[in-house]
């Protein structure tokens, strides 16, 4: 069996190599099943608490995700209450990122507490895969913001016509296009490849710390 470090860089040539979402989710799960629970979550916290300071910029006065994320006894053997309800928090926030940072918020809720290493590793992955696109949106509407209110409008015609059963056909195929745009972009691998291996750098921390 590999050790951490190995792990760890198999991990980063897969990002430095591949763009494929799904191919670099099996060598972090891996890294992640074999990383003691503390770390794995102190990791994803982390993680969290640096999108903190713009979430809060863009929520005059909000300050649950940061007393949630700050409690000394999080990662104590009794699940924490949950800090809110997410589903709501989530239609509060129009702001590029928002929704996918609540998401990755209640992912890393739902791995506290948590006893299966497996289950914990599938939320952790889950909850950094959430702020590292909740991060590149926000970059993404910086570069292009118009592109991104475009996009947005399409995304949510979209959605609702799905909630009622039916197909909007002219924003499924404006999405599909964009995008198809947006992979063949180079500016996208930069940036998705520089975001995870700022979390690999983040895990090699941890470990050097914990290990």
């Amino acid at each position: 069996m590999k050790d951490i470090h190995s792990l760890l860089e198999d991990w980063r040539d897969a990002i430095r190599r591949d763009d494929s979402w799904l191919r670099r989710q099996e060598p972090l799960h891996q890294l992640l099943e074999s990383l003691p629970p503390a770390i794995a979550l102190e990791v994803a916290r982390r993680c969290l608490l640096d999108f903190v300071p713009y979430f809060e910029r863009n929520t005059s006065g909000v300050t649950w995700v940061r007393e949630f994320l700050s409690q000394p006894t999080l990662f104590g053997q009794a699940k924490p209450k949950k800090p809110a309800n997410f589903a709501e928090e989530e239609d509060r926030y129009a702001f590029p990122g928002a929704g996918n940072f609540i998401n990755a918020i209640e992912e890393f809720w739902i791995a506290l507490g948590d006893v299966s290493l497996q289950l914990i590793a599938e939320q952790v992955a889950a909850a950094l895969s959430s702020v590292v696109m909740a991060e590149f949106i926000v970059r993404q509407a910086s570069k292009d913001p118009l592109r991104w209110l475009v996009r947005e409008k399409m995304a949510m015609r979209a959605f609702a016509a799905r909630e009622k059963g039916e197909r909007d056909q002219d924003s499924h195929e404006w999405l599909s296009r964009d995008y198809s745009m947006q992979r063949k972009d180079p500016w996208w691998h930069v940036q998705m490849a520089e975001l995870w291996l700022r979390v690999a750098d983040l895990i090699e921390e941890a470990v050097s710390v914990w290990i």
